[in-house]
């Protein structure tokens, strides 16, 4: 059995009398979405990682992550030739949740093309029913919880051994992180990738900052419209300014987190060229027909 390390616990006091949180650990999961019934084997695959802090959550892709790890290890390499070949993680999900028990509140950031959206969420604590099982998930004690959520019976794993109430997604409101849950259909996923205590540069900041802009999910259907309708275009005129919007959109709060040594941190005048290695036994379907929530 293992417990949360006691620096952790002293980082969350020390932090809870701030006015911004960092992040003091992050747990990884795969995530996998069978978003269409028709093609079960075509399902969504990702990598994803809950940041922690004392009363905040961050849950988002670690997709650009990896990338960015693998750009690290070989610009590093004594023997770079500019030449930058990047493998496939999986297709990364298109929405990042912060979730802020304090007030509570939760706050959503989709991104459209290659530009990110803020919206406010609907916040909501699943009613879990806990019960007696216990096994082990990456050598923490866990014990099982099962609730009805948005349209889906879920089946959790949580650990008191590390007492901090979030877990993936939306999943949150159990007495210890969840490492693992997934639907009594098997077609969304969460399973335990890692646990990791972060010190130092590697924390993030939890926060909102007016570098996303604020919107509409009505806003954010017509500017999905957009994209899908020229590409090109849409990117174009993201990549032109903040100052032009799309739509009645305004400037606002919205959550901004970068990865330890992002892709800005690339000298991109090193590189020659790149190539992307995709998993060709692997392609996440295009229709989705079951969305994660299949009720609001």
């Amino acid at each position: 059995m293992k417990s949360i390390n006691i620096t952790i616990l002293a980082t969350l006091f020390a932090f809870s009398v701030t006015a911004q949180e960092q992040s003091i650990a992050k747990v990884h999961y795969l995530f996998t979405h069978i978003n269409d019934t028709t093609q079960r084997e075509s399902y969504l695959r990702d990598e994803v990682v809950t940041y922690l802090g004392p009363s905040s959550s961050y849950f988002t892709s670690y997709s650009s992550a990896r990338i960015s790890q693998q750009l690290d290890q070989q610009m590093s390499s004594p023997t770079f030739d500019g030449n930058v070949v990047i493998k496939g993680t999986g297709a990364g999900i298109k929405e990042s949740y912060l979730i802020d028990f304090a007030i509570p509140a939760i706050d959503i950031i989709k991104k459209v093309g290659t530009a990110d959206f803020h919206v406010v969420g609907d916040f909501s604590t699943p009613v879990w029913q806990i019960k007696e099982d216990t096994k082990l998930i990456g050598g923490y004690t866990c014990q099982l919880a099962t609730t009805t959520f948005k349209g889906r019976n879920y089946q959790a794993w949580f650990s008191p051994d590390i007492p901090l109430s979030y877990g993936p997604w939306k999943l949150n409101g159990l007495p210890g992180l969840i490492l693992s849950a997934q639907d009594d259909k098997g077609e969304v996923v969460f399973e335990y990738a890692g646990f990791d205590k972060l010190e130092g540069d590697d924390r993030l900041l939890i926060a909102l900052s007016p570098d996303v802009t604020t919107t509409t999910e009505v806003e954010i259907v017509k500017l999905e419209n957009a994209f899908k309708a020229n590409p090109s275009t849409f990117v174009q005129s993201q990549q032109a300014g903040r100052t032009q919007k799309v739509g009645p959109l305004s400037s606002g709060p919205a959550t901004v987190y970068k990865a330890p040594g992002g892709m800005d941190s690339v000298d991109a005048n090193k590189i020659k060229s790149v190539s992307i290695q995709k998993d060709n036994s692997f392609k996440t379907s295009a229709v989705t027909n079951n969305p994660i929530e299949l009720t609001q």
